[in-house]
């Protein structure tokens, strides 16, 4: 998988934009507070991809927009 360098600081904006704390985040997403600050972070060995995709549904933003390249097919 290959995501663009710096798709962390995109997607804290926009939790942080939907008014959701980490912690809300976690709790909707049933993504652990550790894994999210890992998503965030771009720690990508500190999480899933199956996490990533949670995370991603959640706040309602596709995949393709953090992939490098063309559009990924969902």
């Amino acid at each position: 998988m290959n995501l663009r360098e710096g798709y962390g600081n995109l997607l804290t904006g926009k939790r942080i934009e939907q008014g959701l704390t980490i912690k809300k985040l976690a709790k909707a997403s049933g993504v652990s507070e550790q894994n999210i600050l890992n998503i965030e972070k771009e720690n990508i060995k500190g999480y899933s991809f199956c996490d990533l995709r949670l995370y991603l549904k959640e706040l309602d933003i596709p995949l393709s927009e953090i992939m490098l390249g063309d559009r990924v097919p969902r």
